[in-house]
């Protein structure tokens, strides 16, 4: 006998006694505006979502990793994501922070003492606006200039064979705009504009997530399009296989060097 098809207008259960169930031995489709729910659920199997998102009242269901963080999923305040080169992230409602300290990869965990504190000639505090010239070029307006930084390194810690330096827009789901790697582990600088020397000469500089028209040694400068954002710069310590160092229990990490341009 062919399927024949149903219409059900509304399924009362109150004052069901046992537990009720629905049950159907093809597919069950749901389809309506909405579908509340308002107490527990249990879902035994797994939950596919296609072109929508679940974007909860409160926190804890959201995108679970960078992938649907950089492709600007919905998610919901709160969310935690772990991200290889950054750590633990949360969304704060309006943009993705990193939390210090909360890489549960690396070597390490009391292998030293070692601090590390990064400056800049171009930032002289946290947070300050910098020049049009660290702009990228083009119709970003500005030169793409490199700031000088200087990272200076006290104590030690065995565990670390090299450092990373990164500057990301936080303001856009931490667009890269300086990567590079392999950098030796201790105090060190490079000037303005300058390419990668000395101890350092065989860093490996990462493309910026321009893709291109980087300057050589690695930076791709702002580009918001007239709105303010905040810049990071931070370096990281890594061991020889390119984990993150932690030492009493938490990564290895400079303090970060905030900017703001637009």
């Amino acid at each position: 006998m062919a399927d024949k098809g149903f219409g059900v207008r509304e399924v009362n259960l109150i004052g069901a006694t046992g537990t009720p169930f629905i049950e159907s031995p093809n597919n069950l489709n749901i389809n309506a505006v909405n579908v509340a729910i308002s107490t527990n659920m249990t879902v035994g199997g797994n939950i596919t979502i296609g072109d929508s998102t679940i974007t909860p009242n409160s926190i804890g269901i959201g995108t679970t990793d960078a992938t649907g963080r950089d492709a600007g999923v919905g998610t919901a305040t709160g969310t935690l994501i772990y991200d290889a080169a950054l750590g633990l992230q949360v969304y704060t409602g309006d943009q993705w922070r990193t939390i210090a300290g909360t890489s549960v990869e690396g070597g390490g965990g009391t292998g030293g003492n070692m601090s590390i504190v990064i400056t800049s000639d171009a930032i002289a505090n946290t947070g300050d606006v910098i020049g049009d010239g660290y702009r990228n070029q083009g119709a970003c307006g500005g030169n793409n200039d490199s700031p000088q930084l200087t990272w200076t390194v006290t104590g030690a810690n065995t565990d670390v064979a090299s450092f990373r330096l990164r500057c990301l827009d936080e303001d856009a789901s931490n667009f890269v705009h300086w990567s590079v790697d392999g950098i030796a582990a201790a105090t060190g600088n490079i000037a303005e504009n300058a390419a990668w020397s000395g101890a350092n000469a065989g860093v490996t500089v990462n493309t910026s997530g321009f893709g291109s028209g980087d300057r050589a040694n690695g930076w791709g400068g702002p580009c918001p399009g007239g709105v303010f954002h905040t810049y990071n710069i931070q370096i990281t310590a890594h061991d020889s296989g390119g984990n993150a160092v932690t030492q009493d229990g938490i990564n290895l990490v400079s303090n970060i060097l905030s900017f703001e341009k637009d």
